[in-house]
C-alpha cells in the first residue's frame, strides 16, 4: 500500500500497536516545534499592533522566556514600544529555539529509536511561559471579535476561490485532451488561463490533469500559495466586488 511504501522509504519504525501504525519521523518533532515556537510569539506581537495586548502584557510572557542578561538595558535603547516589542519576539524565538535544539539533543535516542511520544516544547526550560503565552492568545486573541470576523472571511475566500476556479478547470480539462477545447464556454476558458500551468498539467505526460482529486490538490496548492492580500484582491475581481483598472 502506498502509506506503508511510503513509511518504508522515510525509514519509520512501526509502532507496538500494529495495524499501519508508525512512529514520526525525527524531524517532525522539529517541524512541529519550529511551527509553535514561531506562531504563538509572532501572534503576540499582531496583538500588540492591533491592541489587543498591550506592552507591559507582551513584555511580561516575553520577559518569562527571553533571557534577562542586558535584556532592560537593550529595551531602554529602543525608542518605541512597536520597536522594542520586535525585539522581545526576535529574542524570545531565539532562546525557544536554542532550548529546543538541546532538547531534541538530549532526547535523540529516544526519538530515533521511536520511543519518544511527548512534544519537544513541554522538555525544554520555557515549556510553562510558553504554555501560558498558549493560554493568553486563546482568551484574548484568537477569541476576539475582529479576529474572529477575519478568519469568517478567509473562510469565504479560500472556498470561493477553489469554487470559482474548479469548475472550468474540470471541463477545460478533458476537453483539451480530445481536442475539443472550442466546445468549452469563453468563461472556462478564460478562467482556466488564470491558473498557471504547473497546477494543470502533468509533468511526466504532458497532459491535463483529468483525475477530479488530483483537481482538487493542485488548485488546493495554487490558492494556498497565495499572499493573503492577493487572494483577497483576486476573490474581489472574480466576484466582481472590484473591477481591475484598465490604464
Amino acid at each position: 500500500e502506498p502509506f506503508a511504501q511510503v513509511a518504508e522509504r522515510l525509514g519509520l519504525l512501526p509502532r507496538p500497536e500494529g495495524q499501519g501504525a508508525y512512529g514520526r519521523h525525527p524531524l517532525a518533532f522539529l517541524m512541529e516545534a519550529a511551527d509553535d515556537i514561531s506562531y504563538q510569539i509572532v501572534d503576540f506581537e499582531d496583538a500588540f499592533r492591533l491592541g489587543l495586548l498591550s506592552y507591559d502584557e507582551v513584555y511580561a510572557h516575553s520577559r518569562a522566556i527571553a533571557d534577562a542578561d542586558g535584556l532592560p538595558g537593550r529595551l531602554a535603547q529602543l525608542s518605541s514600544d512597536k520597536e522594542r516589542v520586535e525585539y522581545l519576539r526576535a529574542r524570545a524565538i531565539n532562546t525557544l529555539v536554542e532550548q529546543t535544539a538541546r532538547a531534541f539533543l538530549a532526547e535523540e535516542e529516544a526519538i530515533l529509536t521511536g520511543r519518544f511520544d511527548a512534544e519537544l516544547k513541554e522538555r525544554i526550560p520555557a515549556a510553562a511561559a510558553l504554555a501560558e503565552i498558549k493560554e493568553t492568545s486563546f482568551k484574548r486573541i484568537y477569541n476576539a471579535t475582529g479576529v474572529l470576523e477575519i478568519d469568517a472571511a478567509g473562510f469565504g475566500v479560500l472556498g470561493g476561490l477553489l469554487g470559482f476556479f474548479y469548475d472550468p478547470v474540470r471541463e477545460t480539462a478533458e476537453a483539451e485532451n480530445e481536442g475539443q477545447l472550442h466546445r468549452t464556454t469563453p468563461h472556462s476558458r478564460t478562467v482556466s488561463q488564470l491558473v498557471p500551468e504547473q497546477f494543470l498539467y502533468d509533468p511526466a505526460t504532458g497532459r491535463r490533469i483529468t483525475d477530479p482529486y488530483q483537481q482538487l490538490l493542485h488548485l488546493t496548492d495554487f490558492v494556498s500559495g497565495m499572499t493573503d492580500g492577493y487572494a483577497v484582491s483576486l476573490y474581489k475581481k472574480l466576484t466582481g466586488i472590484s473591477l481591475p483598472h484598465r490604464g
